[in-house]
């Protein structure tokens, strides 16, 4: 499978957002139209067109940001 940067450059963002959503068959792709709403995918989109302009440092802002958050909501 193509890494995500290769999958931004390639698809359009209707194209990336169909795949996220209906997924590829027997491709380990799964479909997150099931479980996610529509609003999250375009999120997903979003920031896959932007994952190849954004460094290791910034993804690893991003990451601990991220789990900073679901540490904060998570049940005690």
């Amino acid at each position: 499978p193509p890494t995500l940067t290769e999958a931004a450059r390639r698809w359009s963002r209707a194209e990336l957002f169909w795949i996220i959503k209906n997924g590829v068959r027997m491709t380990g792709m799964p479909a997150f139209g099931p479980t996610h709403p529509d609003d999250d995918i375009w999120l997903l989109v979003a920031f896959l067109q932007r994952l190849p302009n954004v460094s290791a440092g910034q993804y690893k802002q991003m990451e601990e940001q991220y789990k900073a958050k679901e540490a904060s909501a998570a049940p005690s």
